[in-house]
């Protein structure tokens, strides 16, 4: 009976070790991309050719505040071309919860990428466009080759600064994790050598 308890704590215990090395990555949440449909989808115009096929959806709000202020975000409308072109002119945005925000952006999307119009709300500020293009696995472009993801708010506080919203960050496993794992399966020989 001893013997099978034994083996039964050596099983579980090279279970733990075997499942925390095969954990390769964590993610922080910092904010995230959600895409879903909802009822009523906003007024888009823009002049050009494109194809609207990408649904609507809401950015969530922002678990570290920006400048000391939460701030929240709605993904407006997503603008997908599957071919290579340029995209000019106006843009109006509207949605149900009144908000809207009108002026215009210049910007080319490759295959594979997609063009998001989002409006979000710092402070006291509502409605700030914005304009970021993404690639099919989610990262993000510099739109106006100034170094930075997304396009410059036009309009509040920040009028002229660029922004960019993308998805979560991957947090590398640190390596304590590693140093763990190597001790644990060590232990595990010396207890295989206390029974032989």
């Amino acid at each position: 009976m001893r013997r099978i308890l034994f083996m039964y704590k050596k099983s579980a215990l090279v279970s733990a070790v075997a499942l925390s090395l095969g954990v390769s990555s964590a993610s922080a949440a910092v904010y995230r991309m959600t895409f879903m449909d909802f009822p009523g989808a906003p007024n888009t115009t823009v002049v050009g050719t494109l194809d609207t096929s990408v649904p609507s959806g809401m950015l969530n709000s922002g678990a570290t505040p920006f400048f000391g202020h939460a701030w929240t975000g709605t993904l407006v409308y997503g603008l997908d071309n599957t071919t290579t072109g340029t995209i000019t002119g106006a843009f109006s945005y509207s949605m149900a919860s009144g908000a809207s925000a009108t002026g215009s952006y210049s910007f080319s999307l490759a295959p594979g990428q997609s063009a998001m119009g989002i409006l979000f709300t710092w402070k006291i500020h509502t409605g700030i466009p914005v304009l970021n293009i993404v690639n099919a696995d989610g990262s993000g472009v510099d739109i106006d080759g100034d170094g930075t993801l997304g396009t410059i708010m036009q309009n509040g506080p920040f009028a002229g600064t660029p922004v960019g919203f993308s998805g979560q960050a991957v947090v590398p496993v640190p390596a304590a994790v590693w140093l763990m794992g190597s001790g644990l399966l060590g232990l595990v020989g010396v207890a295989r050598r206390r029974i032989n």
